[in-house]
């Protein structure tokens, strides 16, 4: 049964492109958005490279959009700006400033940096669909407790700077939207009561804690359940016709628990399509799944089946 997935996208790392048919394989399976995940720097330097620059011609060429997925909090909470400013920095339990920790969102001068930053992104990595994906640390790692942030949950505060961000955005693509990643400490849904989502921002949903193994209309799996529940949640807070699944399907990295050597990833057709359905259900037309250390080592081993299962499931 066709899903009617508009946006079918996979996000890769600039790495996994030693594999040099991933353009040719989007197109022939329909895959129609590519996202590059890394953190900033890492992605500048690859899209002023020659490299870059061949692979939006290719895209182009291929009516494939091109979007970028950020670890990007720390790019601008520096250990330097530790030094002049720990109080940026957010507070644990114990009243200690972390210096790899989160923003302390309750401090004017983050947010005003948080946006700065994020004009930087919008001129440097432009996205062709003007979607942008800017996260926080990755993780569990704890949010702010200090005085003026303690009342915010997670969600809330992350929320806050995303807000912030699109300010900076908009300020060079008045276009610009980006994304709520609830992903781990931010999946429930952040209180519209306290803050609300800007226009432009748009859910992305992460289910990192789900059984991967289950489907999600599982009514025996508690853990997805839970999961279910909580994007039900979400998309009372934002509009489901913008929301983005962000799945770990054929996420090889994560099937080999972020040790190599990978194993093949090969998902299960009826799991694909009964998670397809759920999300569907709900009026999500954006959906896409990790496919790291999906580069040339792995294909010349392994071969494109996992992409292909996965992407005629979307169609």
């Amino acid at each position: 049964m066709a899903m009617a997935i508009a946006h079918r996208g996979i996000i890769l790392s600039p790495t996994d492109l030693s594999w040099p048919g991933w353009p040719d394989l989007m197109e022939r399976v329909g895959l129609n958005v590519l996202g590059l995940h890394s953190d900033f720097r890492s992605l500048v330097a690859f899209m002023e490279s020659p490299s870059g620059d061949r692979l939006r011609k290719e895209l182009d060429r291929r009516s494939i959009d091109l979007e970028f997925e950020l670890h990007f909090v720390g790019s601008f909470m520096t250990k330097e700006l530790f030094g002049q400013h720990p109080e940026y920095f957010a507070m644990d339990i114990l009243g200690q400033r972390d210096e790899g920790g989160n923003p302390s969102v309750c401090e004017q001068g983050v947010l005003d940096l948080a946006r700065a930053a994020a004009a930087e992104v919008a001129r440097r990595l432009p996205p062709t669909t003007h979607r942008h994906h800017l996260y926080a640390h990755d993780g569990a790692q704890e949010w702010c407790n200090a005085p003026g942030c303690v009342a915010w949950s997670p969600s809330d505060q992350d929320l806050i700077l995303i807000n912030a961000f699109l300010d900076g955005l908009c300020s060079v693509d008045a276009m610009a939207t980006t994304a709520y990643a609830a992903y781990m400490t931010t999946l429930p849904a952040p209180d519209p009561h306290r803050v609300k989502p800007a226009e432009g921002v748009f859910l992305e949903f992460a289910p990192y804690r789900r059984n991967f193994t289950r489907p999600l209309d599982d009514a025996k799996c508690d853990r997805n359940r839970r999961q279910v529940a909580a994007l039900d949640e979400l998309l009372r807070v934002f509009p489901a016709n913008t929301a983005k699944v962000l799945e770990y399907w054929i996420d090889v990295s994560y099937w080999s628990n972020y040790r190599k050597p990978a194993k093949s990833v090969v998902p299960d057709a009826d799991l694909l399509r009964r998670d397809i359905a759920v999300y569907a259900s709900r009026g999500m037309q954006w959906v896409t799944s990790f496919a790291c250390w999906m580069g040339e080592d792995y294909m010349s081993a392994n071969g494109p089946m996992g992409v292909e299962r996965y992407a005629a499931a979307l169609r």
